[in-house]
């Protein structure tokens, strides 16, 4: 797997899951504000941190 097709794969997976935890928030809190920051803070975290694993590979 490229450095490339890495990252995106990284991207796709970090972003979905940011999209699922928004989703979490804003059903547990009802606020939408808070749900896309901390479903995009949370989504850019995992991405990262699943590059930086499979960049170790």
């Amino acid at each position: 797997m490229t450095g490339r097709e890495r990252t995106a794969k990284a991207l796709a997976i970090g972003l979905a899951s940011g999209v699922v935890i928004a989703g979490g928030f804003v059903a547990v809190f009802d606020d939408p504000v808070l749900g896309a920051s901390s479903g995009l803070t949370f989504g850019v975290v995992i991405a990262a941190l699943l590059a930086d694993r499979w960049e170790e590979r």
